[in-house]
């Protein structure tokens, strides 16, 4: 009953091919996707307890599965077991409040920037953002097609999907963001990304799959929660979710409501509503 979409399966080894080329060939449409129940491409069967070496599908495509919804995502460079809140990658800091190299007019899909101290590597944020975040077309935000690698210090120019609106000038400023849903960590006490989900099992280092952000998931359990109370992140134990009080409350988002309730370091039944 699902939709069906083709997708180019060649090797990607940390460069998407699905990306395009390095020539700018940007602006004339993004990524989306949507799978319903265990289906997918022609070559490629979208199953939510399966993992691969090589990247079949969009990161973030979301996937319907019964009462449960997943979004296609990379795990970072360290193994991640089942049951773990994850996020998203913590910010590079010399990538961030960067300044606009070249001012770049309205409908331009090419914009160049002026790295911090830190090398950035070939399509390091492809699928991620560039966020104008001061001056000159504040406010905007770019998904990232495609870019090649950059020294530290040096200039770096960033293919996007969508054409800009509102022209940016040399004063502008701009972040960049890696992919939500690529380089997953588990989630670490000290919040350094949002989570965006639970692995719904053992996930090898370096790979991808389908992380669960919607309906019932087993998560790790710190503490004691309550039956139907909410669980939260949790800020003694990586990856695991602990009760909410009013203190947690004010500082974090609700992971979910607790349906089947277990003890402290076991796994409970969690409404999972990261979606």
């Amino acid at each position: 009953m699902g939709s069906k979409r083709a997708v180019n399966l060649s090797k990607r080894m940390r460069v998407n091919p699905l990306l395009g080329n390095h020539k700018g060939d940007a602006g004339q449409h993004g990524p989306t996707g949507l799978i319903v129940g265990k289906n997918g491409s022609a070559v490629a069967t979208a199953d939510p307890f399966a993992e691969s070496s090589t990247q079949l599908f969009e990161f973030g495509t979301i996937l319907k599965y019964g009462e449960r919804t997943f979004r296609y995502a990379g795990v970072g460079g360290s193994g991640i077991t089942a049951g773990l809140c994850v996020q998203s990658a913590a910010a590079v800091a010399n990538h961030r409040d960067m300044a606009v190299q070249a001012a770049a007019v309205a409908g331009a899909t090419s914009i160049s920037v002026t790295l911090g101290s830190t090398a950035a590597t070939l399509d390091q944020y492809a699928e991620g953002y560039l966020l104008i975040n001061d001056a000159a077309g504040e406010g905007q935000l770019l998904r990232v097609k495609n870019h090649a690698a950059a020294d530290s210090a040096a200039t770096l120019t960033v293919n996007v999907y969508d054409k800009l609106v509102t022209a940016l000038t040399t004063s502008s400023k701009a972040d960049l963001v890696a992919a939500t849903y690529n380089d997953l960590v588990v989630a670490p006490t000290t919040h350094t990304g949002p989570v965006v989900g639970i692995t719904p099992m053992d996930f090898t280092a370096d790979y991808f799959g389908w992380i669960q952000c919607g309906g019932p998931v087993a998560a790790l359990t710190s503490g004691t929660l309550l039956l139907g109370g909410n669980a939260v992140r949790s800020d003694t134990t990586a990856g695991a979710v602990e009760p909410a009080d009013e203190d947690v409350e004010a500082e974090t988002i609700v992971v979910g409501q607790v349906m089947v309730l277990n003890g402290n370091t076991d796994y409970s039944l969690i409404w999972l509503n990261l979606e």
